[in-house]
């Protein structure tokens, strides 16, 4: 069996659906994962990124690795839908963003793109949507508590940090998220541990959430609140 998956830029539900993903690859289903150019910044901050392009390294045709960065502007790669050879296209986690491009028919990403493809080609489509029409528990992937940082004479941490995403302002060091990769070096750097990750905080529904996830419906896509789910689709 052959899956097309595609991964928007949400941290909510992204390491469940990279479970699922590999999951799968264990089950010798093969996966192509196309990533949005969002999904790859969120991928490397939540530290998911380097361990996903190792696995797709090890893997052939049509097991593939794909990247918006990569694909241009036409993203020809989604046109695979054609080719009949993919049971299901699954994005999870799918953003708001994304979905509220579905419903209104608009194809500008390699996600939508990607989507537009399956609709006309006929795939069953299944939308893990990040956000949804209650109130949900996600994490954030590293913060700096400001209560237990005590401003050092010298940071110690930011020197330590190999990826050089933790700079100093007049208020105190601040991390670069987009460079950051979650290698925790600065976690166990710090001398205060003010420097914590996979923090939990609460998200709640969009108020256009509802009428998207109805649109989405009507269209005839399949919604999971959970990528754990399509396992049981599969």
């Amino acid at each position: 069996m052959n899956i097309a998956w595609g991964v928007c830029g949400a941290g909510h539900l992204l390491k469940e659906s990279v479970e699922v993903i590999k999951c799968l690859l264990d089950r010798k289903i093969n996966v192509t994962l196309y990533v949005s150019n969002a999904g790859y910044e969120v991928l490397r901050m939540y530290g998911l990124l380097d361990d996903l392009i190792k696995t797709f390294q090890k893997l052939d045709y049509p097991s593939d690795l794909i990247f918006e960065k990569d694909e241009g502007k036409s993203y020809p790669r989604t046109a695979r839908v054609y080719l009949g050879i993919y049971k299901y296209v699954v994005i999870s986690p799918a953003t708001l963003n994304t979905m509220a491009k579905i419903v209104h028919g608009i194809c500008d990403t390699l996600i939508t793109n990607l989507v537009a493809h399956a609709l006309k080609a006929q795939v069953p489509t299944i939308i893990v949507p990040s956000d949804t029409d209650h109130e949900v528990k996600s994490k954030v992937p590293i913060m700096i508590n400001r209560a237990s940082c005590r401003e050092c004479e010298k940071c110690l941490v930011i020197s330590k940090c190999p990826e050089k995403a933790i700079y100093l302002r007049s208020d105190g060091p601040h991390i670069d998220l987009l460079k950051c990769n979650l290698c925790k070096v600065c976690v166990y750097s710090c001398p205060k541990g003010a420097i914590v990750t996979d923090v939990d905080v609460i998200v709640k529904p969009h108020p256009l959430v509802k009428k998207i996830l109805e649109g989405l419906r009507s269209m005839g896509l399949i919604i999971l609140e959970d990528p754990r789910h399509v396992l049981n689709v599969v």
